[in-house]
């Protein structure tokens, strides 16, 4: 048990440091950060019920190949995830992210709107593993 919540928490602080990674990141690091949001979300407990991550890593890095890469982040978030973004002042992309099910949104800010969405959603995935946490 106590291993568990190690590695539980261990994810969650690697989660918020993505989502800092993504809200300072220039757009040319963009794709290795795609590439991480990927092996992230990847470990998303599956009683959860969350969808993460369908695509396959092979047709990821044919999006990122092509300089797909506002494709490739969104193909790795789950159908049923609700998000907004908008583009603001300085063209700072703003996302927000609701997880199904749960009642509050997260958000992120960042150069681009790939990483603006996968930075509220690391930001969801980290409350929601606090809060599970804390309800053991």
């Amino acid at each position: 048990m106590a291993e568990t919540l190690q590695l539980a928490s261990s994810w969650r602080r690697q989660l918020l440091e993505f989502r800092r990674s993504c809200e300072s990141a220039m757009p040319e690091e963009e794709c290795d950060l795609i590439r991480q949001a990927y092996s992230l979300f990847a470990l998303v407990p599956a009683s959860w019920g969350l969808s993460l991550c369908k695509i396959g890593k092979r047709e990821l890095e044919e999006f990122i190949a092509v300089g797909a890469c506002q494709t490739a982040a969104l193909s790795l978030l789950d159908p049923d995830i609700n998000f907004m973004v908008s583009r603001g002042r300085r063209c700072l992309h703003f996302a927000s992210v609701v997880l199904p099910g749960e009642k509050s949104e997260t958000s992120g800010v960042a150069d681009t709107l790939g990483l603006s969405v996968l930075a509220a959603t690391a930001a969801a995935l980290g409350e929601v593993a606090r809060l599970r946490a804390h309800a053991r």
